[in-house]
């Protein structure tokens, strides 16, 4: 699951804690929020699912992004691609940093990764890798 989903979310659910604390929150209000939150979660899912691939690729470069105080962990393959090494909460996976610190940009040899989501420029999305051959 992408940082800026959860940060979405994260900040849609301090509103409604923090509205509550402040006025009289009706029961229409947090059904609203909650009918538009549970469907972007669900859809996440679906998309995250639906668009798994698997590919051997040749690391060319690693590099971290900072994108609104949070870092992307990210290579670039032979072909050009750029993937985001991290978590996931669809296929509990919790240790993307330690894959991409072992991730060896230097040698020749194919990384097996197995891969979800499309490359989006105008939106910053990346395909996530969520496993590879150097997960321990």
């Amino acid at each position: 699951m992408s940082r800026s989903f959860i940060r979405v979310f994260m900040d849609h659910m301090k509103n409604i804690f923090e509205n509550k604390a402040t006025r009289d929150i009706t029961i229409g209000e947090i059904g609203l929020r909650a009918g538009v939150i549970l469907p972007c979660i669900a859809g996440h899912g679906v998309y995250a699912y639906s668009t798994e691939e698997k590919d051997a690729i040749t690391v060319t470069k690693k590099y971290k992004m900072n994108r609104g105080g949070y870092t992307d962990f990210m290579i670039v393959d032979d072909k050009g691609r750029h993937f985001n090494v991290n978590n996931s909460l669809w296929y509990w996976k919790w240790g993307s940093i330690e894959d991409w610190h072992n991730i060896d940009e230097k040698s020749e040899e194919k990384l097996l990764i197995k891969y979800y989501g499309w490359r989006v420029p105008v939106l910053g999305l990346f395909p996530n890798i969520f496993i590879s051959n150097k997960a321990e």
